[in-house]
């Protein structure tokens, strides 16, 4: 069961992170994008 905790946590922290890198270039259109994370 744990492994399957830890599989759901990594996933959400994976979507979470390219919401906050989303996020973050809607607020800073201007700031340069690391090439490869956008999309």
């Amino acid at each position: 069961m744990r492994d399957r905790i830890m599989d759901v946590a990594v996933m959400l922290l994976g979507y979470a992170l390219q919401v906050a890198l989303r996020v973050d270039h809607w607020l800073h259109p201007a700031r340069p994008r690391l090439d490869g994370l956008d999309r």
